[in-house]
């Protein structure tokens, strides 16, 4: 069985950015930018965390597991208090 954990119910959306383009973001910024200003580096395009948790869990189960075998998937959720949702 494989088992992800995921904070809360899942539903908040977030922005996820390569690293990379961090990095050129702030070089950018660094050399072209101007002092005092305030400078965001993010992008439009947005996924919740059960979305991202489904996705990854697919992506690996391909890339990692024996697809003549069967897998079961259990996604918990936790609490703010760290305790175990039924959800």
């Amino acid at each position: 069985m494989l088992f992800s954990y995921i904070h809360g119910d899942g539903k908040v959306t977030r922005n996820f950015l390569y690293v990379s383009d961090v990095v050129d973001a702030f070089d950018v910024i660094l050399h072209r930018g101007s002092p005092g200003l305030t400078y965001n580096i993010g992008t439009t395009f947005e996924i919740s965390v059960i979305e991202l948790a489904r996705y990854l869990i697919q992506k690996v189960m391909l890339w990692l597991v024996d697809p003549s075998r069967t897998y079961f998937v259990e996604v918990d959720f936790l609490c703010s208090n760290g305790r175990h949702s039924k959800k």
